[in-house]
């Protein structure tokens, strides 16, 4: 497929010196969606489906993200050297685009070694699934290790929404075997209860894969964190990325408290 002609000045709002700020970056990035979308469907290649993503369209809207997080963490990207003489430049915003969508792709490499051959459809039954590739050895100390975070519930110091950021960065497991609907609610937790441990089981079923990644954190920031109502709760993950597109600091934040209340509940285990 031929790339559009893009000249130097139409990629201003993504480069330094001319990075006018998020909202123009997210315009680029549609207005560019051929660019965006070509780049996706060459990283997600010949396979119809991937661990971390249900679908190239939740990976592009990963990838915008991620664009847009990127350039305003460095107010805009570096130029390349010979960028004076590129009169078009879409090659060089075509491979960007492609590079941050495989790095996306590559954390795949670092998920649980489940059998992939397992139908998405069929329940989980932890701990054992979690722990079944494990030698039998390797198994108790991990049974050990599970046992030890659920016992946290019973400490004394511990707050619940502590227990809860801590469970699902560190077990998600638990957060599917332990009855959390029966956890003292603390006011630090802004939504309904029955809400929230509705929008937590949701959230666990969809990182079963990535739940240490940066967009799992966000997510389960705006659960735990953030009292903005769904406008399709059966979709809550939409709102998300509405959310995390047009208020980016608050989305950064959510998701750093969501790391210290996990931190927190950690510094309360016990010594093994």
């Amino acid at each position: 497929m031929a790339l559009p002609v893009l000249g130097r000045e139409q990629l201003g709002p993504l480069l330094q010196g001319t990075w006018s700020g998020s909202a123009a970056v997210f315009a680029l990035l549609v207005e560019q969606r051929v660019l965006l979308a070509a780049a996706v469907r060459r990283a997600w290649g010949g396979r119809l489906s991937h661990p971390l993503y249900q679908d190239p369209q939740e990976l592009t809207q990963e990838l915008l993200l991620r664009m847009v997080e990127k350039t305003k963490k460095k107010a805009g990207l570096p130029t390349p050297p010979d960028w004076a003489e590129r009169i078009n430049v879409s090659g060089w915003f075509y491979t960007v685009l492609l590079n941050e969508a495989q790095s996306l792709l590559r954390r795949e490499k670092h998920t649980i070694s489940l059998d992939e051959s397992l139908p998405e459809s069929r329940p989980l039954n932890p701990p054992d699934l979690k722990l079944d590739h494990l030698n039998p050895a390797a198994r108790v100390e991990a049974q050990q290790e599970l046992e030890r975070m659920a016992a946290l519930q019973k400490h004394p110091a511990v707050k619940t929404h502590y227990l809860l950021a801590f469970w699902a960065t560190e077990a998600p497991v638990l957060l599917q075997i332990q009855p959390i609907a029966e956890l003292p609610w603390t006011p630090s937790l802004v939504r309904p209860q029955k809400q929230c441990v509705g929008l937590i089981g949701s959230w666990v079923t969809r990182h079963a894969f990535d739940h240490h990644s940066d967009g799992a954190r966000r997510e389960l920031g705006w659960i735990l964190c953030v009292a903005d109502p769904s406008e399709n709760i059966a979709c809550w993950w939409e709102d998300v990325v509405r959310w995390r597109r047009e208020r980016p600091d608050d989305a950064a934040r959510a998701r750093n408290l969501v790391s210290k209340w996990s931190g927190r509940a950690a510094d309360l285990l016990e010594p093994a």
